[in-house]
Order: structure tokens, then sequence, then C-alpha cells
């Protein structure tokens, strides 16, 4: 059987925590100093062996996905105990919406190496993440519906008495609807139950799941694509007039507001050490880009290699998109 390196065996832990990942997420992550066709090149290595699969997508954002396989569970099992079950698989309709969820993973973990127990916050996916309640129908004590509200995530930072309940909204639910569910207005009215509503001891489930001492905050995170700002104000509007902000903090923000993102789930912002390592890199890949773009030009329409050119300037205006936007908002990538 193939051998696997310690840092192949840290990607298949992760991955296995997190579902699917995309490949410029496991580039992010994984092979930051490599270009997006070389870490393709090493997953097809590793799908080949059957470590992990690819999951192809119908979205207009992401191809295909990436998850683990049958030898990636067995490898874990062997190699670090524990059941490491197989997850459920998931509709290809809703795994973009997993896969923009895990971006904010992305984000918060930064530049650290990867081992998910020395990470300085807990992460747990929308798999792990039920929170569950009861109502009392018609306000009587004897006819009780049990109810549950299920984050994205749930992040929780060290040393904070904070736990974070992350929502990533693509757009494609209602703010109102009629009956109240599948909206923006259910999900918060189904917070507000669970962060306010009593257990038969007086305290609320919230207190009875995390204790006295903790304190909710809700984020949304709106992909900074499209009418994003005006889903914000939306959000935020609805929010602030809501009564689940009397009892939690509520944050409404952008996917590119990566520092903010940060600071809402109580963590430190970037170091400057790291600000000054994208300075540079945005340098190189702005050269790259020129490069690059000029032999395009100058490569006539029949040429074979045109195509392949296309791709190669495609690719690096992306990751120059990137580097900018992260500099511009003091972030990093």
């Amino acid at each position: 059987m193939r051998k696997v390196s310690k840092r192949e065996e840290r990607f298949l832990n992760e991955l296995w925590e997190l579902r699917y990942l995309s490949s410029s997420q496991i580039q992010q992550l994984w092979y930051p100093g490599r270009s997006i066709e070389n870490c393709r090149v090493r997953l097809s290595r590793l799908a080949k062996d059957g470590f992990i699969q690819r999951q192809p997508l119908y979205d207009d954002l992401f191809r295909f996905a990436w998850c683990l396989g049958s030898k990636g569970y067995a490898h874990l099992r062997r190699r670090f105990g524990g059941e490491y079950k197989a997850y459920d698989v998931l509709s290809p309709l809703y795994i973009p919406h997993l896969i923009e969820t895990n971006d904010l993973y992305v984000t918060l973990r930064g530049n650290n190496d990867g081992i998910w127990e020395d990470l300085p916050f807990l992460w747990r996916g929308s798999h792990r993440s039920i929170l569950r309640y009861c109502t009392r129908l018609d306000g009587g004590l004897s006819r009780i519906r049990d109810r549950e509200v299920r984050p994205d995530a749930i992040v929780e930072p060290q040393g904070a008495s904070l736990c974070v309940f992350m929502e990533l909204d693509r757009c494609t639910e209602s703010l109102v609807s009629g009956t109240g569910r599948r909206s923006i207005e259910g999900k918060l009215d189904a917070y507000a139950q669970y962060l306010n509503g009593r257990t038969y001891s007086g305290a609320t489930w919230f207190e009875k799941q995390y204790g006295p001492e903790r304190k909710a905050r809700i984020v949304f995170v709106v992909p900074g694509r499209g009418k994003s700002t005006e889903r914000i104000d939306n959000i935020r509007a609805m929010a602030h007039a809501h009564s689940v902000s009397k009892v939690a903090s509520l944050v409404c923000l952008s996917s590119t507001e990566q520092g903010a993102i940060r600071k809402a789930c109580g963590l430190p912002e970037e170091t400057q050490a790291t600000q000054t390592s994208v300075t540079s890199d945005l340098a190189l890949w702005r050269k790259l880009y020129e490069v690059s773009a000029q032999a395009y030009r100058r490569l006539s329409p029949e040429s074979p290699i045109r195509p392949k050119f296309l791709h190669i300037v495609q690719q690096t205006e992306a990751r120059l998109m990137v580097l900018e936007t992260a500099c511009e908002g003091g972030i990093v990538s």
C-alpha cells in the first residue's frame, strides 16, 4: 500500500472533519506555495489510490469537490483509532453551500499549520451543530413540541466565554415567508426560542447546553457578489428589530471582510509579518500576470498553446484579485 506522509494524514483528518473542500480551499490550506495545477495533480494521485474521491457538482461556482475515500477512512482508523464513520452522502445541490461555509473555516484558520487539535478555536460543522429546544403549544405545560435549529457551523474560540453560531447566506432563502419557515425571519425566530426559552429548571436552553457564563453571538455571512450589500443591509435591519437581538449579539458581514469575520469569532487579527508577506506576494503575482498576459497577446489565434496560456492568465488574475482584496482590507486570503 502507498505510504502516506504525516502532512497527508493531517490533510485527510481535516477533510474528514470538514466533509467537502474545493481544490482552491485545499491549495490555500495545504499547498499555499504551489500552483493550483500542482495541487490538483497531488489530489488526483490521492484519488487514484482511493484516499479521497472527487464529487461532480452542478453549480455555477464549483464544478466538483473533494471528500474522503474508502482508503482514507481505513487509514485514519488504523493510524489514529476511533470510528471515523463515513458520512451520509450529501445532495450535490447542498454541497456548494457547505463549501462556501468551509470558506469561513479557511478564513479563521489563517496561517495555522493544520493540526486540528491545536487550532485556537473549536469548529463544528452543520452535521455536529444541532441545537435542540422545546416549545409549549398554546402556553400549556402538557403539550410540548421538540424543535431544533441547525447553524451552518459553531465556533468556540479558546480562552473566550463566547459561542458563535455561523450562518452562510447564499441569498437563496427569502427574508420573510408566509409560514415563517425556510426564511431568515424563521431562522431568527428559532434562535430567539433557543436562546430565550426556558427549561423546567428555569435555565434557558442555551444555558443548559453551554452554561450560564457563555455569551452567544450569531454571525451571518453573505458572499461578496451580486447584490450582497443590499442583502446585508436587509438582514441587519431585520436582526436589529428582532427580539433575538435582546439576548445575543448579532453581526452580518460580507465574506470579503475577513478581518471582521475573525474578530466577530473572537480571534485576533493577522500579524503584521503576515501582511508584509502578502504585500510581497502581491508584487510577485502582478509581475507574473503582466508577463503571462503579454505572452498570450503575442500568440497567434491559431497557436495550439494559446488555450493553455489563457488558462494561466485567468488563474494568475484570480490569485491577483484575492491578494489585492487582502491588502486593501488589511486581511489575508
